[in-house]
């Protein structure tokens, strides 16, 4: 999430700051790429924090083991805490 609050601050500096041309690259087009780059790694990475909170399903809090006693049959033991 930061690295989206740095792109996008630096798209914003090198938009509305930076004076220079150069004749190869338009820094305020690139600036302009910087700050949607930001903006849509923000908001991912803010619904793939918001889908993380989120509860997953029933809990749970079976065990199961298989015990092998020599001598004996082996049994499947279930536990229901």
């Amino acid at each position: 999430m930061w690295f989206s609050s740095v792109a996008t601050v630096l798209g914003a500096l090198m938009y509305w700051v930076l004076t220079y041309q150069d004749t190869g690259i338009d820094l305020t087009v690139v600036g302009v790429v910087f700050m949607i780059t930001g903006a849509v790694g923000f908001v991912i990475s803010s619904v793939v924090y918001g889908l993380s909170l989120l509860p997953s399903g029933a809990a749970s809090n079976s065990l199961r083991r298989l015990t092998l006693n020599p001598g004996e049959q082996s049994g499947v033991v279930s536990e229901d805490a």
